[in-house]
Parts: C-alpha cells; sequence; structure tokens
C-alpha cells in the first residue's frame, strides 16, 4: 500500500479582492496564509535579480527587459515541507518549478509496486519537464526537507519563451543539462563496483553543490540511506558497509547525514571516468 502524501496546493496566494479602505491592503499587495499576512509583490519579484541561483536557472543571461517579463509571471508561494509533494504522476501539467532552496526526489512505482527513484534536484534545478511531451507528469517529486520553489505557469511560459529567445535557449540548455547529468549517473551504475557507485555520487552531490556557491567538501545528505541506495542499485547494508569502508579509509566522514569529504582527490580517483564526465558536461 503507498503512504498517504500531502499534495502541494496549486494555489497559496490569494489575491486580495477587497477595497483598499477596507482591508487595509495596497494595490501591488496580496493576502498569505490563514493570519492573512499582507505581502508586497513588488518586492517579491525582485527576487530573480538577488537570487543566488539565478545563473543556474531561467534568469541566466537575460536582457534587462526580459527579465522583467519573466518575473511578471513567476508566483511564489509557502514552504514546502518534508514529504509533501509537489505533483504526482498523473497529474496534468501546470506549472514550471525552479527549486529555490531544499532539496527533492523524483520517483515513480514500477509495476510491481515498488518505488524507484529518479533523481534528486537542488537549488537552481527545474522540475517538470517530464509533462512536456504528455502534458501529464510521468513522475511523483515530493521535498526531501523544508524547501521552496518559484512556479512558472508552463502555458505563460510557452508563450514567452516565443517572444524572448534568450529564454527559449535557457529553457533548451537546462533541458539539455538535466539529459547530461542523467547521463553520467547512468554511465557511473553500469558496470560499477558499490564502491565506485557511492564515490560517483557523492562527487556529483559535491560539485553541484559548489556550483551553487555552497561548500563541496562538507554538507547534509537530505537523502536518507534507503533513498541512496534505492537510487545507485544497491542494498541498504552494501551502502552502509561502503560508507563505513570510506571512513576507515579517511575519505569521508559521517555525523548522521552531515557528510565531511577528507580526500577530494581520493573520492575522483574511486568515481573514475563518470567523475570527468560529469564536470565538463555541467560547468555552468
Amino acid at each position: 500500500m503507498r503512504p498517504c502524501r500531502c499534495r502541494y496546493p496549486a494555489t497559496e496566494l490569494r489575491k486580495a479582492n477587497t477595497p483598499s479602505s477596507q482591508c487595509g491592503t495596497r494595490r501591488g499587495s496580496i493576502l498569505v496564509g490563514h493570519n492573512q499576512q499582507v505581502v508586497n509583490l513588488s518586492g517579491l519579484r525582485a527576487n530573480c535579480r538577488s537570487c543566488s541561483v539565478s545563473e543556474l536557472c531561467l534568469p541566466r543571461r537575460l536582457k534587462e527587459d526580459d527579465l522583467c517579463r519573466l518575473e511578471t509571471i513567476v508566483r511564489y508561494g509557502r514552504p514546502i515541507h518534508r514529504h509533501e509533494h509537489l505533483f504526482d504522476a498523473g497529474d496534468p501539467l501546470q506549472f514550471m518549478y525552479a527549486v529555490r532552496s531544499g532539496s527533492f526526489k523524483s520517483y515513480m512505482y514500477t509495476q510491481s509496486g515498488e518505488e524507484e527513484i529518479l533523481g534528486f534536484h537542488l537549488p537552481g534545478e527545474l522540475l517538470g519537464f517530464d509533462a512536456i511531451e504528455t502534458d501529464y507528469h510521468v513522475c511523483s517529486v515530493v521535498a526531501l526537507e523544508t524547501s521552496s520553489v518559484c512556479k512558472f505557469p508552463f502555458s505563460s511560459l510557452e508563450r514567452l519563451c516565443q517572444s524572448v529567445p534568450g529564454l527559449h535557449r535557457q529553457m533548451y540548455r537546462l533541458i539539455g543539462g538535466e539529459l547530461s547529468r542523467e547521463h553520467a549517473i547512468l554511465l557511473s551504475l553500469r558496470h560499477r563496483s558499490a564502491q565506485e557507485r557511492l564515490a560517483c555520487f557523492l562527487w556529483n552531490i559535491s560539485k553541484r553543490l559548489e556550483q551553487r556557491g555552497l561548500a563541496g567538501q562538507e554538507f547534509s545528505l537530505s537523502m536518507s540511506r534507503h533513498d541512496i541506495a534505492n537510487y545507485l542499485g544497491l542494498t541498504e547494508e552494501t551502502l552502509c558497509r561502503v560508507f563505513a569502508r570510506f571512513q576507515d579509509e579517511g575519505v569521508l566522514s559521517l555525523d548522521k547525514r552531515r557528510c565531511h569529504i577528507h580526500e577530494m582527490a581520493r573520492l575522483r580517483s574511486l568515481a573514475g571516468e563518470s567523475a570527468v564526465s560529469f564536470r565538463s558536461e555541467q560547468s555552468p
């Protein structure tokens, strides 16, 4: 039986529809949540320009006028808590989601009802590509920790891409980057030992964090050991043994979910060709 799952509501921001003389809000403001807190939209729209991962996301290299047009369609919502879903397999395509903070996992169920993890997603990465072909999502996406996203209505984004060549190119670049990352991971899993698979996975996470201006040698693994083992095609027991071996050899140390890589060169060597492939394909 599948676990009960909380859906991420399609709309969290409710426009203020009462006159300003009655509710005290001004034009360009909205009411948020049960406590009806007033939020100014102009302040929210500045986030694309000041966002720390904008160079990895849709705003990258857009001209000022084009960035302003993109900011008119983006929507911001409340934080998404651990175990909450952005969307489920079978849901219609409504939005493209850009991860602002936190992390997510994408997965689907096999015919036998077993969960198969497809990927882990970090800030600056887009979610929703899976639904472009059929207009329906083929996988589910769930938050691994308290996270936040920017939501782009797909119909509006599609129209904007037609009139903003830079945005169109960036969409292709992001799709290509996602495919390249998946290919690198597939290479790391094919005919690789458990040690090499885990080394490539940790190298991958480390380099992606560094691209976001975060520490690549010490970080928290938001995904469970079970999820990592599922993703790498290992049993959880095998994964734990490899982690223990890496610690015994001084490659890394673990404190619960906190991972500290002591020998990055050694980790890269263990990851082998997949590390080189990832580095060349994912550089900004």
